[in-house]
């Protein structure tokens, strides 16, 4: 693993416009999450263990001693990190958190993912063992597939990842649906789209790695699997 990729948190660097920001992302969304309960209930069991909370952004190394029970850890990047090095992260069990969080100006806006996304979204489910397999398994695959130079099994790759932990969802029964992607947990519109009865819902399945799928507006579709999240360890990487 290319440890260059990694950072510092510098927590003490943040300012109160920072606090702020994360204060109002964090208490909107958690407020309307915890309210209507549409999330996964690994997302509030991790919410609860880990403590998180909008009274000030969390410290790394706080959540790292309750990882660390688990094997896993977070660590700070400065922002997006390539395919291949995020797969290598989770082939080691890390999680990549970026440090960057947006402006109190683009509080509703975001090019790219920020730390709220981040936390928010992703660190929640890390206390989870059969996720955080799955998490290892993507990343052991991904190595093959990065060495071998096939670009269309390197796009595969992400899109395996992005319909499944970015933008999945947890069909519980017929027009009821379940959060589990973090790109959906951590963004208020995405949220309200996705649960909508109107947005188009798909089967989570193979032929969908060959769709592409866009980070500048919100998405076309989501993808769905079944029952419940600890049965996305039945999705099989390898098939790509």
């Amino acid at each position: 693993m290319d440890d260059s990729i990694f950072t510092k948190q510098y927590h003490s660097k943040y300012t109160d416009e920072d606090n702020e920001v994360w204060k109002t992302l964090f208490n909107s969304q958690w407020d309307f999450l915890k309210s209507s309960s549409v999330a996964s209930r690994w997302f509030y069991d991790g919410m609860r263990i880990l403590e998180l909370n909008g009274d000030e952004i969390p410290k790394f190394s706080d959540i790292n001693k309750t990882l660390a029970n688990h094997d896993w850890k977070i660590k700070a990047v400065d922002g997006i990190v390539d395919d291949a090095s995020f797969f290598e992260c989770l082939r080691n069990k890390v999680f990549p958190v970026t440090t960057w969080l947006r402006s109190k100006e683009n509080i509703d806006y975001l090019e790219e993912p920020d730390m709220f996304h981040d936390l928010f979204g992703h660190v929640p489910f890390l206390v989870h063992e059969p996720y955080l397999k799955f998490l290892e398994k993507m990343g052991n695959h991904a190595k093959k597939i990065f060495k071998s130079g096939s670009k269309e099994q390197q796009y595969q790759m992400s899109r395996f990842y992005w319909y499944t932990i970015e933008f999945g969802l947890i069909r519980r029964k017929v027009n009821t649906y379940d959060i589990y992607g973090a790109g959906i947990l951590s963004s208020f519109e995405e949220t309200q789209k996705a649960l909508s009865p109107d947005s188009e819902k798909k089967f989570f399945d193979y032929d969908l790695l060959s769709e592409k799928f866009t980070k500048s507006e919100l998405q076309p579709f989501y993808a769905y699997i079944r029952r419940d999240i600890k049965f996305i360890n039945g999705l099989d990487v390898e098939k790509i």
